[in-house]
C-alpha cells in the first residue's frame, strides 16, 4: 500500500491502522476516487484517492470533504462519491462507512442528529430547503471531541437510505 499527503499538515503518510487499510482496499474496490481519513501525524481530515494509494501511485487529492457525517460517534465527512462504473452515485463517509444513496436520507439523517445532539447544527445551514455544509473554520474547536463522547449507533448497516 502506498501512501499520501496529507492537505492539513504536508506530510507524507502510510496508512496505519489495520481498519484504515481495510476501509481503503474496499473503497478501491469499489472503484472509489475520494476517502476522507484521519491523518496518523496531524490527526486532521485529508482526502486520498484509494485506488491510487491500494494500486502503490501516490493518493494525494486536492479537493476538500463536504459534510460532517450525521452518524452518532462519527466524526468523519460525508463526501458525494461518482463510480467509473455504471453504478449509481452515492454520498458516503470514509471513518464509518456509512452511505447514502438519495440526498433526502442524507438531510433526514442530519435533522436527526440535530435533534439528539443541537450542538451539531454548526456544521450545517439550511439554504432553500437543503442542508449544506459549514465552513470549517465556523465549527467548534471541541467538536471532535464532543461526538466522540456520543454513544456508538447502533446500527449494523452501511447503507443509511
Amino acid at each position: 500500500m502506498s501512501s499520501a499527503i496529507c492537505e492539513e499538515c504536508g506530510e507524507r503518510f502510510y496508512p496505519l491502522k489495520t481498519k484504515q487499510a481495510d476501509m481503503i482496499r474496499r473503497c478501491a474496490k469499489g472503484k472509489w476516487t475520494e476517502l476522507g481519513i484521519r491523518c496518523p501525524r496531524c490527526h486532521e481530515y485529508t482526502m486520498i484517492n484509494p485506488s491510487a494509494v491500494v494500486a502503490g501511485k501516490d493518493g494525494t487529492v486536492v479537493s476538500k470533504p463536504q459534510y460532517r457525517c450525521p452518524v452518532s460517534a462519527c466524526d468523519g465527512f460525508v463526501d458525494y462519491i461518482e463510480s467509473r462504473k455504471k453504478e449509481d452515485p452515492f454520498w458516503g463517509c470514509g471513518e464509518c462507512g456509512s452511505i447514502w444513496y438519495e440526498k433526502e436520507n442524507l438531510f433526514k439523517e442530519i435533522e436527526s442528529i440535530i435533534k439528539k445532539f443541537p450542538y451539531r447544527k454548526k456544521c450545517y445551514r439550511k439554504s432553500k430547503g437543503e442542508w449544506l455544509p459549514t465552513a470549517l473554520d465556523k465549527i467548534p474547536d471541541d467538536y471532535e471531541e464532543r461526538v466522540l463522547d456520543e454513544p456508538d449507533d447502533d446500527s449494523d448497516e452501511y447503507v443509511r437510505g
